[in-house]
């Protein structure tokens, strides 16, 4: 326990002139107690990184217990599950199929009919402008007939040789609803109507009013999309995407939140999602872009939401790819705009240079514990702005636990000693000492 916390804070850290302090650290200078406001920490957004076994998570850790002490509204994204012991206003839920049995969190699904267009794009990886249109012209065709049944044939619509007239005039009339985010449509029909758009758009010049036959072109370059999309619903592995079961919703629970004050930290537990396909990457943008909806709509303005993001390097990579991977651009908008939304960051992370710079260039507030690549090191020192060749060769030579704080309204680095949470996260590595014993030869 830090040893001004029974008998007052030290001035000099104290959180100045707020009646909300949190309590994170001991100055290893002199002694005395870190204590600062939520403006402080996060105002500006905020990073935790440090290599393994520096003391990351158990910082991650001591933050939010700090924040659930009072009526903060925290989301954090669990990649590992071993922020599973969080207690004390904690609601826990996990996406995918628990793999444990003694997983303690509620199932919630994201359905794929919850995710944006952009969202399958990334998921499915059209990898060229052919497979990119026939796709979204698949997913438009199947959502018309979500809405009207009866323009086509057992959930699909065969456009080889007829005529426009109906499925345009249809198209015109529902133009709105389909261009809504929330517009739904039979997923499983989707390869074979991406076989179906396959068609030349014209029968001849003097029949421009129907479809002509199927293009084998076409049809040739979009048969990879076309298995690669069947096999993507059936797998085993998305099955929580594509064929979810019966529970809440990942976005409902974040709504929850918002609105149940006995809830401080909502926990969402990653771990049972496969890292395949990019499905992590995409649900946590889904995420995010639900939060920054929410904050757009001025919800979030009374019920400011910390958007908490573990191993954030699995999950905040660049995308580079014009067809193969669609931008994943919520984290980018929030780091950029959230505050004024009323939702801001904090990253965590082992491989701060793996952070997008226009993600890392925002954040004004860094608990540095070790970290020995003189890459991470660099990305820490043109990020904050405030490090000299003696903190970047102290950031490779910190204890366990032990970390300098940056900004936070501070002129200069600090070295601290962050305390010890009330429920240690499940981080600690194996314990050979107890698990491995002496062989012995038997006796003769």
């Amino acid at each position: 326990m830090c040893p001004h916390e029974q008998t007052g804070p030290c001035e000099r850290y104290m959180a100045r002139n707020k009646d909300i302090a949190l309590t994170l650290a001991t100055s290893l200078d002199d002694l005395s107690c870190v204590t600062l406001s939520p403006e402080e920490v996060f105002g500006r957004h905020c990073a935790i990184v440090g290599s393994s076994g520096s003391g990351k998570s158990w910082s991650v850790t001591r933050l939010i217990e700090e924040c659930a002490k009072h009526r903060s509204n925290i989301v954090l994204l669990d990649a590992t599950g071993e922020y599973e012991p969080l207690a004390g206003g904690t609601f826990h839920i996990h996406l995918g199929e628990a793999r444990r049995s003694d997983c303690s969190s509620l199932q919630a699904t994201i359905p794929y009919y919850e995710l944006s267009e952009a969202d399958l794009f990334s998921i499915f990886q059209p990898s060229s402008a052919t497979q990119w249109m026939k796709l979204r012209a698949a997913i438009k065709t199947l959502r018309l007939l979500q809405l009207q049944p009866g323009l086509g044939s057992h959930g699909t619509f065969i456009k080889a040789q007829k005529n426009k007239s109906s499925y345009d005039q249809s198209m015109s009339r529902r133009s709105t609803e389909l261009e809504r985010p929330d517009s739904i449509f039979n997923i499983h029909r989707l390869p074979l109507q991406i076989e179906l758009e396959c068609v030349d758009p014209i029968r001849s010049q003097s029949e421009l009013d129907c479809w002509g036959g199927v293009n084998r072109e076409d049809l040739s370059e979009c048969l990879p999309l076309i298995n690669r999309v069947e096999d993507t619903i059936k797998a085993p592995e998305l099955a929580g995407i594509f064929h979810p079961p019966e529970g809440p919703s990942a976005f409902e629970a974040l709504e929850k939140l918002i609105t149940d004050h006995a809830v401080s930290v909502l926990r969402i537990s990653m771990e049972f999602l496969p890292s395949t396909n990019r499905v992590r990457e995409i649900i946590a943008n889904a995420l995010a872009r639900h939060l920054l909806s929410l904050g757009r709509a001025g919800i979030l303005r009374g019920r400011p939401v910390v958007l908490v993001i573990d191993e954030a390097h699995q999950i905040l990579r660049a995308n580079a790819d014009q067809f193969a991977h669609r931008p994943l651009e919520a984290f980018q908008v929030i780091a950029k705009e959230g505050r004024k939304y009323g939702l801001t960051l904090c990253v965590a992370t082992q491989r701060p240079r793996d952070i997008p710079e226009d993600i890392l260039s925002q954040i004004g507030t860094f608990i540095a514990h070790r970290l020995i690549a003189s890459t991470d090191r660099s990305a820490i020192e043109h990020a904050s702005g405030a490090m000299d060749d003696s903190h970047l060769t102290c950031l490779a030579t910190l204890g366990p636990g032990e970390a300098l704080l940056l900004g936070a309204g501070m002129r200069d680095p600090r070295r601290v000693k962050l305390l010890a949470p009330s429920c240690p996260p499940r981080s600690l590595g194996p314990d050979y000492q107890k698990t491995w014993r002496r062989v012995t030869a038997p006796s003769d």
